[in-house]
């Protein structure tokens, strides 16, 4: 192969590339919410103040956030529940599933983050407690995404705190209480 074949077969590539970078930037969402008692996006009597980030592009949904208010010393799980346009038209489901865990430090503020991609999200042979409720995520940017906060009570250690953190009903004795609920709106 000749170098100008290579030269010429190398410029394709990068153009290729940079166009289909270019063509994802302009399909991207970024919300930031300031999480207070008198906003719409938390319920009455749950943690009501924090942070919460949501950033969405045509391959997943990806949130970060503060929950404040907790209680210091206790586990929690957050939780995905998204209405994606298959649960729209009536076709399928939401998709209820576990996206991360923690525990509230001294101040009573857990960090958190996750990153939701596309895909089936169906039962789960390996861990079948995660996804809740099976579904799919395949228009991330037109979808409803909440994140539900449940506390688990003071974290335990070993297995049980890996279950506190992903599952919805560990070391409650039954249901675990709603700590905090965040709806991203989409603009």
């Amino acid at each position: 192969m000749t170098q100008r074949r290579i030269t010429t077969i190398l410029a394709i590539l990068v153009l290729v590339g940079a166009s289909a970078l270019m063509a994802g930037k302009g399909h991207r969402t970024h919300n930031v919410l300031e999480i207070s008692q008198s906003g719409d996006i938390t319920k009455t009597g749950l943690s009501n103040t924090g942070r919460a980030e949501i950033t969405r592009d045509n391959w997943g949904i990806s949130v970060r956030g503060v929950a404040s208010g907790l209680t210091p010393g206790n586990a929690y799980s957050v939780w995905w529940i998204v209405f994606d346009q298959i649960f729209l038209d009536g076709l399928g489901p939401p998709l209820v599933l576990n996206a991360t865990g923690g525990i509230a430090n001294a101040d009573g503020d857990m960090h958190y983050g996750a990153l939701l991609p596309l895909g089936d999200y169906g039962a789960n042979e390996v861990n079948p407690r995660r996804v809740f409720f099976g579904g799919s995520l395949t228009l991330p940017l037109g979808a409803t995404v909440w994140n539900h906060i449940l506390d688990h009570g003071p974290a335990q250690s070993g297995g049980v705190l890996r279950r506190q953190l992903s599952t919805v009903d560990e070391a409650c004795g039954g249901e675990c209480a709603l700590a905090q609920e965040v709806w991203y709106e989409i603009d």
